[in-house]
């Protein structure tokens, strides 16, 4: 039922719009990201579904003039996923960087998070089924040895993936914006 929801949704298409609020663009990252935590044990889907996770949170990042703390923290909850999956996976979808540069963009925009909103990690309280589906997409995600022959077909399907440098944030730009 909740599918034939998001389809409802996905037919209106409000985040398709130009001037879609980066608070809407937002939320369909963590749609997305949600989806795929969802589905821990078919990584399939995962490849597209990270992809539009990490491309509504770039989206919501530039859209925010960089200034929306809870779109940088997304946007590094989405990298820290690409981070568990094992480079020969990474790399068939056009992917070089290593696990250590995607760890530090990952670091790097949970700091700007951090930075735009000090205590936010402390004020904000996470439900323990949450933080347990994405432990466990994550420890699936480190288990990967190839790509499913499927997740290719379904890319072209579902849309565009992402390709890093992340929505042309670098550690240069955010120095210029503090």
């Amino acid at each position: 039922a909740a599918m034939g929801r998001w389809q409802e949704y996905d037919a209106l298409g409000l985040c398709t719009e130009p001037s879609a609020h980066y608070t809407v663009v937002l939320c369909h990252s963590i749609r997305y990201f949600g989806e795929l935590i969802e589905n821990a044990g078919d990584m399939n889907d995962s490849i597209p579904l990270l992809g539009l996770a990490i491309r509504y949170a770039c989206e919501a990042v530039e859209k925010s003039d960089c200034l929306d703390a809870s779109s940088f923290s997304q946007l590094a909850h989405c990298c820290r996923a690409c981070a568990h999956l094992p480079a020969n996976y990474l790399r068939q979808f056009g992917i070089e960087q290593t696990k250590e540069k995607i760890d530090s963009w990952v670091q790097l925009f949970f700091d700007e998070a951090r930075r735009l909103e000090p205590g936010r990690t402390e004020e904000r309280t996470y439900s323990e089924q949450w933080r347990n589906k994405e432990a466990a997409w994550l420890q699936t995600a480190k288990q990967i040895t190839e790509v499913p022959a499927t997740t290719t077909l379904k890319l072209q399907q579902k849309g565009p993936s992402f390709s890093p440098p992340l929505c042309g944030l670098t550690a240069e730009h955010l120095a210029h914006s503090q």
